[in-house]
């Protein structure tokens, strides 16, 4: 997210021409989603015996489950759509849709972790360990 954040003050036509800017916004904003949703699954891997079809649907499993609120749940499952587009068809980024998300709405994922963390020591499942591809979380 510090990444991110460090980029933020950009204008719409600054991102349009500045290609580095926007592989930086896209990685971050795709490894944002995708880990969120790697934890989603691998909580709901406890908590369920089915796991959800979608990427999508993970968020709302957790919801359903009352790891995280309904704002941030459908907060989360927008992000997906983006993430899809910008990792499915890098031509058609809505870059405008990218500056705003930069400028206002990042911190879901911020969010997400701390209603994670919230309902991990609410339920005495601290210190159990979250790992995905990219990145392994202890929560302490």
């Amino acid at each position: 997210m510090d990444r991110i954040r460090s980029k933020r003050g950009f204008t719409h036509e600054e991102l349009l021409c500045n290609y580095d800017l926007q592989d930086i916004l896209s990685v971050n904003l795709q490894r944002a989603v995708q880990l969120s949703v790697d934890i989603a699954l691998h909580m709901l891997s406890d908590l369920s015996r089915t796991l959800p079809d979608t990427m999508e649907e993970a968020f709302i499993a957790l919801c359903e489950h009352g790891v995280i609120s309904e704002p941030t749940a459908n907060a989360l499952r927008s992000s997906v759509g983006l993430r899809n587009v910008a990792v499915h068809d890098y031509v058609s980024v809505n870059w405008q849709i990218v500056k705003d998300v930069v400028a206002g709405h990042v911190e879901v994922f911020v969010d997400y972790m701390r209603e994670v963390e919230g309902w991990l020591g609410r339920s005495g499942e601290m210190g159990k360990s979250y790992e995905s591809d990219t990145i392994s979380i202890v929560l302490i």
